[in-house]
């Protein structure tokens, strides 16, 4: 909680905690100067529906990172399954069942993860990179290289239809956002994921089982992902095996973005959804601007680096309030009374 000192404001604490919304805020005001019809219905709509599946694979991303984790794997995943729910349906399947197995496809892939983490003691940037070749792989022998067009009304209605004048992809990133919310936020499994994420040794010793957690959590993200790679074949109309390219590192750096610490125990899916939106509008902004594909991505690793180093200057400066001889400890200890 911010609060002010005898000294008076502090603005670095605020910076900590809000800086999401600040950097939020502050895109949208750029982006309306950028472009005067920024605010129209028509284009907030296409804004939250082209990063609605964004927002999904980077709250499976933080699932992995509050354990203290981190996902390579998520955009294959997506991929895989978006061109396996392709498959499904061209075969016949109904569209129901395909997305059931795809997000199928994604939780088996969560299980490699999982099993590699929890059970084998892999570290997880090594498993989930092992795991994103071995299913890049998959996606192009399922493939064969090619785009798979599918033709069926479900299949479009789901990715360009509308319920209550809002997009079903909208509807699908709002329930997966307060499912994700009220498990992390609400339930003892939440709980039990930060603990694990902000200090494994103790949640052992307080009776947590460590490897199961670390196991369920990359299931979720692995589950997600193909929820989300689902969603974006009915949203093309086709599965295609480049699709989501990249999104492993706009996931990482939402969840960075939106004050997850990578070092785990830290992140809310609130900010991390704001996060996704704040790495789209960057990524529009740069397309507006005529920016090519390649030094996009020198920005979003600067974009990583500098919210890091954000977050630790806000937290190494609060713990050097707190160790500093005289006046400064005794207001630490009056604030903690308070």
């Amino acid at each position: 909680m911010l609060k002010l000192s005898k000294k008076g404001f502090d603005w670095r604490s605020f910076w900590a905690t809000y800086q999401v919304w600040v950097i939020f805020f502050g895109l949208i005001i750029c982006y309306s100067i950028i472009s005067p019809e920024f605010f129209t219905a028509t284009n907030i709509n296409n804004i939250l529906t082209q990063n609605a599946m964004l927002v999904v694979v980077t709250l499976a991303q933080l699932l992995a990172v509050v354990t203290g984790g981190i996902d390579l794997s998520v955009a294959s995943v997506l991929a895989l399954s978006g061109v396996m729910v392709a498959k499904f349906v061209t075969a016949g399947i109904p569209v129901g069942l395909a997305t059931l197995g795809a997000i199928g496809v994604g939780a088996v892939a969560g299980c490699v993860n999982g099993i590699l983490i929890s059970k084998l003691k892999f570290a997880p940037f090594i498993a989930t990179l092992a795991t994103l070749v071995m299913v890049k792989g998959m996606t192009f022998i399922q493939s064969g290289g090619h785009v798979i067009y599918v033709n069926n009304e479900t299949f479009s209605f789901l990715g360009r239809g509308s319920l209550l004048g809002i997009p079903v992809i909208i509807w699908v990133m709002i329930v997966v956002t307060v499912l994700v919310w009220f498990v992390m936020g609400r339930t003892i499994v939440g709980r039990r994921l930060y603990a694990v994420g902000g200090n494994p040794e103790a949640a052992r010793l307080a009776g947590i089982n460590v490897q199961r957690y670390l196991f369920f959590a990359y299931v979720c993200s692995g589950a997600l992902c193909g929820l989300a790679g689902a969603f974006m074949a009915f949203r093309l109309g086709a599965g295609s095996p480049t699709i989501g390219q990249d999104w492993e590192l706009d996931s990482i750096a939402a969840v960075v973005v939106g004050g997850a610490s990578l070092m785990g125990g830290i992140g809310t899916p609130i900010n991390s959804m704001f996060g996704a939106f704040i790495i789209g509008f960057i990524r529009n902004i740069l397309n507006l601007m005529g920016v090519a594909a390649y030094p996009q991505m020198i920005v979003k690793g600067l974009i990583i680096i500098l919210s890091v180093v954000s977050q630790s200057l806000g937290s190494g400066l609060i713990g050097f309030r707190i160790k500093k001889p005289g006046g400064d400890k005794e207001i630490a200890s009056e604030e903690r009374k308070e």
